[in-house]
């Protein structure tokens, strides 16, 4: 029940949040810092360890006699190589900061780090919608009910990337107006070209959303560990190799020339483990979204073009209504009742 870890988490982190907002300034922050994080992790650990405890038989306390070597090898062999796709995941997106920073000194990480924040918060918006379906692939591929396990999979996709469309085209039209009047116009030249660079490897990762889910959920992301680590490697030579002639949008080349290079490997990995054509899994899935990423972009582009977007009520109110917009297309022209009805009763078992 992924939505208990969630809920705990976000409560979590407001709790945590508006602690530091009223006494960060009154005591040294670094240490505020730590012992915010150190409380909140202590926490959430008695949180989840009594959520975990067996009901009705009381706590038991581990004993050799019950040690199964098959299992905990198994075990261990998954959580190894689940540990390496998620090593991999954060290399790839904590180290340009520290290039950047090792070259061009720490003034240039700003320019990066400001967009690279942006996006990052958009990924883990995505990231939070697919976490209710890999429970579901796991229930379905261990019934053999493959069939199944594939119409979920293009249905809630079809869903995902719809929304990866979606905060696609608002960082790319709205994401240097909002930079503008966040930190300062001077942010803007250079953000916005990063920003471009890093939405669109946002959006060529995320063609696929679920795809680590259900390898996970199936014991088959060992593929992508190994493909993360190619992909890892492959970004920090192009990163050391641009940053020099190109400055931080380099960088961000750098990981979207990474992506671009790892996808075709992991899309053939998912889909294949699928049995999923890639033209048919396209299909599905990015087609519908083009009406409504149209009327959207040529929505924000009007708005832009009369100067709507110079102060925060016009740059939110642009927002709104270009979202409203694409919802409503996606909702009438890209989402079939069949599969409405099927998410909703996913999430209502989850």
């Amino acid at each position: 029940r992924y939505f208990v870890l969630n809920n705990i988490t976000m409560l979590h982190t407001i709790i945590s949040s508006v602690f530091l907002y009223y006494f960060i300034s009154k005591w040294d922050p670094l240490l505020m810092l730590c012992a915010v994080n150190i409380v909140s992790g202590f926490s959430k650990f008695i949180w989840f360890t009594a959520i975990l405890v067996p009901r009705g038989n009381g706590f038991k306390l581990p004993s050799l006699l019950r040690f199964d070597l098959g299992i905990a090898r198994e075990m261990y062999v998954f959580g190894i190589k689940f540990f390496i796709q998620s090593a991999a995941s954060s290399i790839e997106s904590r180290t340009d900061v520290l290039i950047i920073g090792g070259f061009l000194g720490p003034a240039s990480v700003a320019f990066y780090s400001i967009p690279q924040s942006l996006v990052t918060r958009l990924r883990g918006v995505i990231s939070t919608l697919t976490h209710a379906f890999m429970p579901a692939f796991s229930q379905l591929d261990s019934l053999g009910q493959r069939d199944r396990v594939r119409s979920l999979f293009l249905a809630s996709s079809r869903l995902v990337v719809g929304m990866t469309i979606l905060v696609s085209i608002g960082a790319i039209t709205l994401g240097g107006p909002f930079i503008g009047l966040w930190i300062g116009k001077e942010y803007v030249p250079e953000g916005e070209i990063i920003l471009y660079i890093l939405t669109a490897s946002l959006c060529a990762g995320m063609l696929i959303p679920l795809g680590g889910r259900y390898m996970t959920a199936v014991g088959k992301h060992g593929y992508l560990a190994k493909i993360g680590l190619l992909r890892v490697l492959v970004n920090l030579v192009l990163s050391f190799a641009l940053i020099k002639p190109l400055g931080p949008p380099g960088v961000a080349l750098g990981t979207l020339l990474a992506t671009f290079a790892g996808w075709p490997l992991e899309a053939r990995a998912i889909l294949g483990t699928l049995q999923l054509g890639m033209p048919a899994y396209f299909r599905n899935t990015l087609i519908p979204t083009l009406l409504p990423a149209l009327a959207m972009y040529l929505l924000i582009s009007v708005a832009k073009s009369y100067g709507w977007t110079g102060g925060w009520f016009g740059l939110l109110l642009t927002g709104f209504l270009s979202v409203v917009v694409y919802v409503l297309l996606f909702w009438l022209f890209g989402v079939k009742r069949e599969d409405r009805m099927r998410v909703y009763r996913l999430f209502g078992a989850v």
